[in-house]
């Protein structure tokens, strides 16, 4: 599905938005007013401290002013867009920045392919909506617009590099930028695509295919989940995709989740063709609206049940061998 044509992300710059007084006025005041403009709640004690800070020069910043006057953003989707001061479009993205960002085109250009990879893989279409994309450069910044939007957030939920949501029909996805930005895009536009294509995705699943794709190299292999769960095994955890079918809510997943959902994704896509056909069955029975047998009950008729699979393709029978089947089984699919 490449429709969409890559556009060049030149960035337009914006002043911030004005203000009910013409007169210089310190940060703090600015703040009140804008605030009693967009009939917005007093801001954390985060900004007032911020406030105090830059109030120093008596300067009015752009990011006091554009954070403001956006902070309905999410819940608003009719307010916020023409106030950040940088703005630009590339590829299904329609972005806004507290500053340029290098490399946006050729990141739109690797998510396109990405898509196009998953329809590929996952044997289904998919639906590529304009995507508002929120990007940061100052951590601070980008904490307090995610607690200021979206409340409910707990100090867990905003301590990451990015976030995805879906505002009726419209995806958002809030990042900061460095050097994890590609990977972090990466994960999230799997989301973006994923959640208005297929509304009924498990949560388990939806974050393991977020996981195996936002891995550049395409391997989809997370060593870092995979010693995890090694040293997890070695103490006696086991693998349950029935319990992790059952959850349902974000504040359910901790890392050994997380760890647990990329697995079984990457048995599914890398365990063989009766493997990615399972999934592929799955996700179309999905698609029609239907409610399909879960993954964990259509080991039916196999040899084997998930878990038995699970730790056959892992290879965790002796723990000797162990260390050196994660280094083979890395180096294989990276090839």
């Amino acid at each position: 599905m490449r429709g969409n044509s890559i556009a060049g992300a030149r960035w337009t710059r914006f002043g911030p938005i004005p203000i009910p007084e013409t007169k210089r006025v310190d940060s703090a005041t600015a703040m009140e007013q804008i605030n009693q403009r967009l009939g917005l709640a007093t801001w954390s004690s985060v900004w007032q401290g911020r406030n105090r800070a830059l109030a120093k020069n008596g300067a009015i910043t752009v990011a006091l002013c554009w954070l403001v006057a956006v902070a309905l953003t999410l819940t608003q989707p009719s307010v916020g867009y023409a106030d950040w001061p940088y703005r630009a479009q590339a590829g299904p993205f329609l972005v806004a920045a507290d500053a340029p960002v290098e490399g946006l085109d050729s990141l739109a250009e690797e998510l396109l392919q990405l898509s196009e990879r998953m329809q590929n893989d996952l044997a289904i279409p998919l639906r590529i909506e304009r995507i508002r994309l929120y990007l940061f450069h100052d951590r601070e910044l980008f904490e307090a617009f995610l607690l200021q939007n979206m409340p409910q957030l707990t100090p867990r939920d905003i301590n990451r590099q990015g976030l995805f949501v879906l505002r009726g029909n419209t995806p958002v996805i809030v990042a900061m930028t460095g050097p994890e930005l590609r990977r972090t895009l990466r994960h999230e536009f799997v989301h973006a695509v994923l959640n208005p294509s297929l509304p009924q995705l498990p949560l388990w699943l939806d974050e393991g295919l977020a996981m195996y794709y936002e891995v550049p190299d395409g391997s989809g292999w997370q060593e870092r989940l995979a010693d995890y769960l090694a040293q997890a095994a070695r103490t006696g955890w086991q693998p349950d995709l029935a319990r992790l079918e059952s959850l349902t809510r974000m504040q359910q997943m901790g890392l050994a989740e997380y760890a647990e959902a990329w697995s079984w994704t990457f048995l599914l896509m890398r365990g063989g063709p009766e493997y990615r056909e399972r999934l592929r069955s799955y996700l179309v029975e999905l698609r029609r609206g239907s409610k399909p047998r879960p993954l964990s009950e259509r080991w039916t008729g196999s040899a084997t049940s998930p878990e038995k699979s699970w730790l056959v393709f892992y290879g965790w029978s002796t723990a000797p061998t162990r260390p050196r089947f994660w280094s083979a089984l890395r180096q294989w699919w990276n090839r």
